[in-house]
């Protein structure tokens, strides 16, 4: 939850119902925790993970774009694409690919 949302350890300990200084300490590693995380059921689990999170910020980035292109009208361009921007750069870091050099690929 940390590594594919970003989540922070407090929420994460909401979340699930662990308690936070668990969380602290499973985040870091201790009591072997860093080495069960390596193991292959967790790194198969974290790729799945983050192929569902990545259709789903394309999807999001994509819906966010249809609703700033009806909204021009209303706001400035920076203020309508500023979350879809973000979200595709997300989808994009999940992919494994860079974020950067994207525009001016798009742009020539």
């Amino acid at each position: 939850m940390k590594e594919a949302e970003g989540r922070s350890e407090r929420e994460i300990a909401e979340a699930t119902g662990v308690s936070a200084s668990t969380v602290h300490r499973i985040v870091r590693g201790a009591h072997g925790w860093g080495e069960v995380a390596e193991r292959e059921v967790f790194k198969r689990y974290r790729e799945e993970q983050n192929k569902a999170l990545e259709q789903v910020n394309r999807t999001m980035a994509a819906e966010a774009l249809i609703k700033a292109y009806g909204k021009m009208d209303q706001a400035s361009f920076s203020q309508l694409v500023f979350s879809a921007a973000i979200m595709t750069d997300k989808a994009r870091l999940l992919a494994g690919e860079s974020t950067g050099g994207w525009i001016l690929t798009a742009i020539t």
